[in-house]
């Protein structure tokens, strides 16, 4: 990044740019949990004074596809949820696991087989799907919030009881973003 990046504004504001323009032209983002880019791309906006790209769109004109909540709702296997386990799982091709390229075609790899797997997904119309997701993100964050309460009660460590307190204390539902923290307003000064 260093010696061939650009200025980190300049790329920012390319991402968001290239972004809202396909959105808008009626472009899916398909991701793996997607929650996680979005927000970053978010925070890293607002710290280059760069106008986010929900703002940039039109109601509901983010539209996405995230395999990591799909294939949770969808598959109740145990065991990991990774990228690279859900390309096993679906028997999706995955070269070079890490690379932005290669693990964008293969969260894409994974939708596909997704809908090959679960008519529900295949048949939906893309703006259900998205408000499915909404409500699955939010289902599936409180219960993993309610899974390391129970694990915090269980533990003897209360360092680590209370890290996992505090971690679940986190777990956002937000879909497909977290939304920045609201800065408090002063109080209404009294009007006698």
């Amino acid at each position: 990044a260093r010696e061939h990046g650009k200025p980190p504004a300049r790329a920012i504001e390319e991402m968001v740019s290239i972004l809202a323009v396909l959105l808008g032209e009626g472009a899916t983002l398909i991701g793996m949990n997607v929650p996680f880019d979005l927000t970053f791309l978010d925070r890293v906006s607002a710290r280059y004074n760069i106008q986010p790209l929900q703002d940039r769109l039109p109601p509901g004109g983010l539209r996405a596809v995230d395999v990591f909540v799909i294939d949770k709702e969808m598959s109740r296997r145990k065991g990991s949820r990774k990228l690279t386990a859900l390309c096993e799982h679906y028997g999706v091709k995955i070269d070079g696991a890490h690379s932005a390229d290669a693990d964008a075609l293969a969260a894409g790899r994974v939708a596909w087989a997704l809908c090959k797997h679960y008519p529900k997904i295949r048949d939906a119309k893309l703006e259900d799907l998205h408000a499915w997701q909404v409500g699955w993100k939010a289902k599936q964050s409180k219960s993993f919030a309610s899974w390391l309460r129970g694990e915090a009660a269980k533990g003897n460590n209360p360092a680590e009881s209370n890290r996992m307190l505090a971690d679940a204390d986190a777990v956002s539902g937000d879909w497909p973003y977290v939304p920045r923290p609201v800065a408090p307003t002063e109080p209404a000064a009294p009007l006698w």
